[in-house]
């Protein structure tokens, strides 16, 4: 373990740098924390890597700006409670604790109460702990730390907070956001599966091996006893993306021949001309490539269905995932990383050898099979967005719909809390504007039927797509650029029922 105090405080690794980077939303919850009277409890900033910890932490001991009155703490890999206990004995003299990387002791779980009950209640210092394994803040939250610290939780990056900070538009969000870095996580599927590795499942193993008690593992601890559970929870998430990916490859190969969807690929401007090709559905095909896309894993298939179900359980915790109620469907929070997984699965079908199509016509379908992808992670990212932003759920209930004969559907659906009534969106990875884009929104009977089973009345419809926001309607509905109503949930929303009801 080492700290910094006083004049060894500009040795801090980045702290030179620090006044170049840009301050993430949340920091203003840190500088109240630091501001306000002593509330007896400690600031815990929790979340995966690349995400902004130290950053966050380096900014706020830059703002505090009395050296003296500083600690900057650094645990290691086989460090205790005990040794932290020493260093802020050794140090009363400051008032402020910033303690980097506090997961890594070995009995931060069952130990971390002290932090609060002694040094933040009986000597009034405040002490702001960051650290990579949020599993382990998490449980500690439910146990030691109860009603004992402050979260700060950095792993979801809103668009709107990632384009403030990078300066990247949407497109690059939806490929390689979910971290504050240049994406190099999600270039490339090595990276993707290295980050998922150590950020994700060795995130969960590592806080339910400080646990220190019997039975922790549950279901899990057949895979922690054969080394295996790392492996486990990696596999759990590519399978996520590979049904998500199936999906996608399903309904495209269904309800298409091969040259419609070259048609469909011109219309959107995903390739530029079309052969005269005339392949037809072929429904054996279709199986045959659903069966090479099938994750064939014997981890997988040992697993007990509570094993599985534990798993996606600390997914969850982690904010990794969102399963979304009442559906099969699962919502990445950090996009990147499903896309990079399911444009390798793209890539592996776009190389085998069941596809009965020349090179320049695999590279096409290639194509629209990715724009679908993105498409698909747009509309996670929107409604991930939407449920949590404080303000747009104070007015408005998310959900989804599919008619009863599964065709048609809303992508999103925001219900407003008092009036009860309704604006459904349809979710296009697109900037061109077709009338094939609205052929739900405008549908009489799936309207009738979504307004009589979730009980409101349609006062506002529109497509969210990747042009620019219509002042006026297109083909009867609102057109609203993504990234605007990223930015501005609320306004648009709002807008979209006042257009409709005029």
């Amino acid at each position: 373990m080492e700290f910094f105090t006083g004049d060894t405080l500009k040795n801090i690794p980045r702290l030179q740098e620090i006044d170049a980077y840009k301050k993430r939303f949340c920091f203003d919850q840190l500088k109240d924390y630091i501001s306000k009277p002593n509330t007896r409890k400690i600031m815990s900033i929790y979340g995966l890597r690349r995400t902004g910890k130290t950053v966050l932490m380096l900014q706020l001991l830059n703002e505090i700006g009395d050296s003296e009155k500083t600690c900057f703490i650094r645990c290691e890999k086989g460090d205790g409670i005990q040794d932290l206990k020493n260093v802020l004995n050794d140090n009363l003299k400051c008032d402020y604790f910033f303690v980097d990387e506090v997961t890594k002791l070995e009995d931060f779980i069952e130990c971390s109460s002290i932090l609060a009950d002694k040094y933040s209640e009986l000597y009034a210092k405040k002490i702001i702990m960051a650290g990579t394994d949020s599993l382990g803040f998490y449980l500690a939250k439910k146990d030691e730390l109860y009603d004992r610290t402050y979260m700060i939780h950095t792993t979801y990056i809103p668009y709107k907070e990632y384009n403030y900070l990078l300066g990247k538009g949407l497109e690059d969000y939806i490929m390689y956001g979910g971290t504050l870095t240049d994406g190099s996580e999600f270039y490339n599927k090595e990276n993707c599966d290295e980050y998922t590795n150590t950020a994700i499942a060795r995130n969960i193993q590592h806080s339910l091996d400080n646990l220190g008690r019997d039975g922790e593992y549950g279901a899990l601890a057949s895979f922690r006893e054969k080394g295996e559970m790392t492996t486990f929870i990696n596999k759990i998430v590519e399978l996520y993306t590979r049904r998500f990916t199936m999906e996608i490859v399903n309904k495209k190969f269904k309800t298409h021949d091969f040259l419609n969807l070259k048609k469909y690929a011109v219309r959107h401007d995903i390739v530029e001309d079309v052969a005269p090709l005339d392949t037809r559905k072929n429904e054996a095909l279709r199986q045959e490539i659903m069966s090479e896309l099938e994750i064939r894993e014997p981890l997988l298939n040992q697993a007990t269905e509570k094993a599985v179900s534990e798993a996606k359980k600390y997914l969850e915790m982690l904010d990794v995932v969102l399963l979304v109620p009442n559906t099969d469907e699962v919502i990445f929070t950090q996009p990147g990383l499903k896309y990079c997984q399911a444009a390798a699965q793209v890539e592996v079908l776009k190389s085998t050898s069941l596809l009965p199509y020349s090179v320049t016509e695999r590279e096409e379908l290639s194509k629209v099979l990715l724009n679908d992808i993105k498409g698909r992670i747009l509309e996670d990212i929107i409604f991930y967005q939407l449920s949590k932003d404080v303000d747009f759920n104070r007015d408005y209930v998310l959900d989804k719909f599919k008619t009863a004969a599964a065709d048609g559907e809303f992508d999103i659906v925001c219900i407003h809390r008092r009036s009860n009534e309704a604006v459904v969106m349809e979710v296009k990875h697109s900037a061109k504007r077709v009338e094939q884009q609205t052929r739900h929104l405008n549908n009489a009977q799936c309207c009738q039927e979504f307004e009589a089973w979730a009980h409101t009345k349609i006062t506002g419809k529109m497509v969210v797509y990747m042009g620019e926001t219509l002042d006026g309607k297109c083909f009867n509905v609102n057109y609203v650029g993504a990234e605007d109503l990223l930015k501005s949930p609320l306004k648009y929303v709002e807008r979209a029922q006042e257009n409709d009801e005029r």
